[in-house]
């Protein structure tokens, strides 16, 4: 039997604060791709058929990725802890091997009835729109299993406190589809687009090779269908997975509403998103990813208050950078919309419709982050049950609004509804969690939270005053936004110190006067 150790790492703000940055560099490249693809290729019927093509693919890389993410962690440290390092790799083996096979035959199935998925999914598409999108899917085929090796390869390198590599892998792909967009410029298309996007996935699962060898991996032959570990793995993921297919139904019903309304409003929903997903994945990525393998770790040593301890920082953190960021993104949302993409093909009329979706979105960012961070901990506790009954309720929100919704407001309803999914889970799990564990609104963390809250409304007072002003040119350009934005952050900064001295102060004063 392992001796049980106590959990002993590298600093979780020190590894949290590393990996923002890696994030921010790849989702500040993915968005100048979105910037050069809107500019390019533009918003209209071959982009929609792209991004629908990607959501098809999406429901076999995901669904993989959400068992492997919510649940090999947790197992791998399980068998650490109980049989060792062999043991462990032998395990990995065995479930690498068995759901590399499964999502081929999954995605075979997908490959021969695509016509039918496709219109399922966008049943607004005109036939040739039907028909590009199907030819799109297929060509990207060989993608699929790049992508679940890549996040098998990210977790196990994760599992060993490897973080780096992987986060820069994320970016390879990208690099290779933005010096695609600059060579092409504007004989660009999202046919070879493609064929570029399934390259890029397959340098970002070879770069983490020297990374994985480094770290004593090796390729190992084998593979037991009856190894009780891989039973309890997929008696975790099965539930993480359930999770994300209902909320992938939500979104494939709002894509399907989307199709219905102007050309345009598919590629309009995916533009926003990726403004929104750069701060949410920079910010929530970063801090669950070093969060999770310290949260396994501890509770699989019953170590509960470290847990609640790690928690507590990445819910701290998350509130710091993201309240402000959505007050900002909200106030925004048009200037921003129309300096990252106005130029080339797409209009003013794109532009509007991108800042509506983007305003929508911006409102579920710190819920998101939320939800992130207290499925990670339910899935180190080995229930992946709880998230997915949230997932749920969240999900009837979501689609219940979509229908009431998107007439009325259109896209801003659309993304609306997807922002109250994500702020229905997350308050469900944070009770669940204050009520079987421990409180994690403690009195500290609720001041810091009230202190945010005012420093984001000074804010948001200055930079809605200033929005509309032209500080250095006549017309909105990227160094008139650039300075409010400066602006907006200054006026935040000084505003979160001056409040942390005044609280340090007053504690002080209450402790002489004790």
């Amino acid at each position: 039997m392992i001796k049980k150790k106590e959990v002993v790492g590298v600093s979780f703000a020190k590894n949290a604060s590393v990996l923002f940055f890696i994030t921010l560099g790849v989702k500040v490249l993915s968005l100048f791709r979105e910037v050069l693809m809107a500019a390019y290729i533009g918003m209209n019927q071959a982009t929609d058929a792209y991004n629908i093509a990607i959501l098809a693919a999406s429901l076999i890389t995901g669904i993989v990725g959400i068992a492997i993410g919510s649940s090999l962690i947790p197992v791998l440290a399980g068998i650490a802890a109980d049989s060792g390092e062999e043991e462990k790799d032998r395990f990995f083996a065995n479930v690498f091997y068995t759901m590399m096979v499964a999502a081929l035959l999954v995605a075979g199935l997908l490959y021969v009835f695509a016509g039918p998925v496709i219109k399922i999914l966008a049943p607004g598409f005109d036939d040739a729109t039907v028909n590009f999108s199907v030819y799109l899917f297929q060509l990207g085929f060989v993608r699929i299993n790049a992508v679940v090796a890549a996040t098998f390869f990210t977790q196990y390198l994760n599992n060993k406190y490897c973080f780096y590599p992987p986060m820069i892998a994320a970016s390879i792909g990208t690099i290779a589809t933005v010096g695609y967009l600059l060579v092409a410029g504007s004989a660009a298309n999202v046919a070879t687009f493609m064929v570029v996007t399934v390259l890029g996935d397959i340098m970002a699962v070879l770069w983490m090779f020297p990374a994985l060898w480094q770290r004593g991996f090796k390729f190992r032959l084998y593979w037991d269908l009856k190894d009780s570990n891989l039973g309890l793995f997929f008696s975790l993921s099965f539930p993480a997975t359930a999770n994300y297919l209902v909320q992938q139904i939500g979104i494939i019903i709002t894509r399907a509403l989307a199709s219905q309304l102007p050309v345009g409003s598919i590629s309009a929903l995916s533009y926003a998103n990726s403004i929104v997903m750069m701060l949410n994945m920079t910010v929530s990525l970063s801090i669950a990813t070093a969060i999770f393998p310290r949260l396994a770790e501890a509770l699989s040593f019953g170590q509960m208050g470290k847990a609640i301890a790690f928690f507590r920082q990445g819910i701290f953190l998350a509130c710091v950078l993201l309240i402000p960021a959505a007050v900002g993104l909200i106030i925004l949302a048009q200037p921003i919309s129309t300096v990252l993409f106005e130029r080339g093909l797409f209009t003013t009329e794109n532009s509007v419709m991108t800042a509506s979706a983007l305003s929508g979105y911006s409102i579920g960012i710190l819920a998101y982050a939320y939800y992130e961070l207290a499925s990670r901990f339910f899935n180190s506790m080995k229930d992946t049950k709880t998230p997915m009954m949230t997932a749920y309720a969240g999900v009837v929100v979501m689609i219940i609004l979509s229908f009431l919704l998107y007439k009325p407001l259109k896209l801003l309803g659309l993304s609306l509804a997807a922002s109250l999914m994500y702020i229905v889970m997350a308050t469900m799990l944070l009770a669940i969690i204050h009520k079987r564990y421990a409180r994690i609104f403690d009195k500290k963390l609720l001041a810091n939270f009230l202190r945010v809250i005012v420093a984001t409304s000074i804010m948001g007072i200055v930079l809605f005053w200033v929005r509309d002003m032209n500080i250095i040119s006549p017309t909105v350009g990227i160094l008139d936004l650039t300075v409010k934005i400066i602006c907006a952050i200054f006026v935040y900064g000084v505003s979160i110190a001056l409040l942390l001295v005044s609280t340090r102060n007053n504690g002080d004063n209450i402790q002489k006067e004790g």
